[in-house]
């Protein structure tokens, strides 16, 4: 017996039984159910809305950086924050700022923006004027993207700070 591969399950055996008159014939497949992975199975493949989210930052950066602006430093702690606004921003189908979008942002009197968008492109994004005010703004250093995909649409909250993001106690 060896085992079968497949994107689904991973099957241990096959038994077969045939009776001498034929007239009964069982097969049996035996599997455990989850995912059959390989080594080369390892790396998750990124979802459509992260690789929204990071040609997104990737496109603003080039627009900064084209207008003569220093590139954004991307923020794990805001874009976190900014994930689970987009989430809620899906499952309510509001659009509008998480009321807390300052968090992490917080210290030092930062400067803290957020653009809250639902686009099916990211150009849609990148010229709109309201947006590029913030995020070709020479004075902000850091942003933290989150992004959900909702039907053929992305759900994106970006929070852009101009003090690295720190995490309150």
């Amino acid at each position: 017996m060896e085992d079968i591969k497949s994107n689904v399950y991973s099957y241990t055996g096959i038994g077969v039984a045939i009776r001498n008159d034929d007239a009964i014939f069982a097969i049996q497949l035996l599997c455990s159910k989850g995912s059959y992975t390989t080594e080369t199975d390892d790396e998750q493949r990124p979802t459509p809305a992260e690789m929204f989210r990071d040609s997104l930052f990737t496109s603003i950066n080039e627009m900064r950086v084209e207008g003569g602006t220093q590139a954004l430093k991307f923020s794990s702690l805001t874009a976190g924050y900014a994930q689970t606004w987009a989430k809620k921003v899906a499952v309510d189908g509001e659009i509008k700022k998480d009321p807390d979008y300052t968090r992490g942002c917080d210290l030092y009197n930062s400067k803290v923006y957020q653009v809250v968008t639902k686009a099916r492109t990211e150009e849609k994004i990148l010229t709109d004027p309201d947006a590029a005010n913030v995020f070709l703004y020479e004075k902000v250093f850091y942003v933290g993207i989150g992004v959900e995909q909702v039907n053929h649409e992305f759900i994106s909250v970006m929070t852009f700070c101009n003090y690295k993001p720190e995490e309150q106690y």
